[in-house]
């Protein structure tokens, strides 16, 4: 089931305008919308997109580490990192790799 949730992006002190937009003074317009709620498979999606970069981020700093102490523990460590985002972008399901396909003009 999708529900529907409002969201207000709030300033302190915020002031209604007739054209749904809240103002305040630390900012210059904050808008308020509506969000939709995720679907599950949707959280997955994004929790596995965090899970690759995380595992992207720590492959650069471990191939980091590694040139600059040379120690090899840490050329494994980047390699287990490596292989971890590989698995994760293959587990990518078919409906979200179409709509990323499609997103970046590549379909």
């Amino acid at each position: 089931m999708t529900a529907t949730l409002p969201i207000s992006f709030l300033c302190a002190e915020p002031k209604e305008s007739p054209t749904s937009t809240v103002t305040g003074p630390n900012c210059e317009v904050c808008s308020v919308g509506y969000i939709t709620e995720p679907t599950p498979e949707e959280l997955m999606d994004m929790g596995r997109e965090l899970a690759i970069r995380i595992a992207g981020k720590a492959m650069e700093a471990h191939v980091a580490e590694w040139i600059r102490t040379g120690d090899f523990g840490e050329r494994g460590a980047a390699d287990a990192a490596r292989l971890r985002m590989e698995r994760l972008i293959k587990e990518r399901r078919p409906e979200f790799v179409a709509r990323l396909e499609m997103e970046r003009g590549l379909t």
